[in-house]
């Protein structure tokens, strides 16, 4: 008797344990769009596959204002209040409100930087506002950093908590400069390779093992080039002593997306695409 009670009792505790077993709804999607129509004042915030077949979708009032950072989109309509939308576990979360400038990101700490007449501005928790130095080009937050190039290759490296300014380094001339993070470093991309980023300072650069007629566009650890005349797209990763480039033969990297053909059936109800990237 005390053997089937056991038995039981066991399978009982395994049945309650998936059915506690939190959703992994992360990986089910690769794509997000957010859709908008005026005239209903409404807006469907849409989360994909490759193939663009709806995996999740959300509703909220008009958009026209996204800022996707740290798996989070920050959405609103008038760039002061914001939206959150977790995108883990795809819902609202806070709504946070800006005194001005374009959202660039958003802590949870409180703290966020805005554009405003073409430089980043900082606000901490208590609302105190600080401009920060250069003209911004591109930046590339980090768990600890705050980087940004301006357009007088000037490569600032200011602390995530307080906002001071660690370094400030002049740049190498190049037709093409960006910053990414790969596998949890950070890298200045240039036409002639990527550079380390440590503690502030570029470091050394690993050279492309290819040549290129031009970098067009980084995004984490993809790069998009032109090579003998065509667009050709790679997965970059690292070693100890160079560069790899995987090319991506996928066909959604390449196909130029319609929205209209892609969302015929909201553009057919007054929607249309105010934000499509990927997650």
């Amino acid at each position: 008797m005390k053997k089937k009670i056991y038995v039981l009792l066991l399978v009982t505790l395994i049945v309650f344990s998936f059915g506690c077993q939190k959703e992994d709804k992360y990986s089910k999607y690769t794509r997000i769009a957010i859709l908008s129509n005026e005239e209903t004042n409404n807006s469907k915030i849409l989360f994909m596959d490759d193939e663009h077949t709806v995996i999740y979708e959300l509703e909220s009032e008009y958009v026209d204002e996204v800022v996707y950072f740290n798996d989070k989109l920050f959405i609103g309509n008038d760039k002061n209040n914001y939206q959150t939308i977790d995108c883990i576990n795809i819902a609202f979360s806070e709504d946070i409100y800006v005194k001005e400038g374009r959202l660039l990101y958003y802590l949870e700490n409180g703290s966020y930087a805005v554009y405003l007449d073409g430089k980043c501005n900082v606000f901490d928790a208590g609302g105190n506002k600080k401009e920060l130095e250069g003209y911004l080009l591109n930046y590339l937050v980090t768990r600890d950093y705050f980087y940004m190039v301006d357009y007088s290759n000037y490569l600032y490296c200011y602390s995530i908590s307080d906002f001071s300014l660690l370094s400030k380094n002049q740049l190498f001339n190049s037709e093409y400069i960006s910053l990414t993070e790969v596998e949890g470093k950070s890298y200045i991309v240039s036409s002639k390779g990527f550079t380390l980023i440590d503690q502030g300072k570029a470091t050394e650069t690993y050279v492309y093992p290819y040549d290129f007629n031009d970098v067009l566009n980084v995004k984490k650890d993809i790069i998009v080039v032109r090579e003998n005349n065509e667009q050709v797209i790679y997965r970059v990763s690292f070693d100890e002593h160079r560069m790899k480039l995987e090319p991506i033969y996928d066909e959604i990297y390449y196909i130029n997306i319609y929205f209209d053909e892609v969302f015929a059936e909201y553009y057919k109800l007054g929607y249309t695409v105010v934000y499509y990237g990927e997650k």
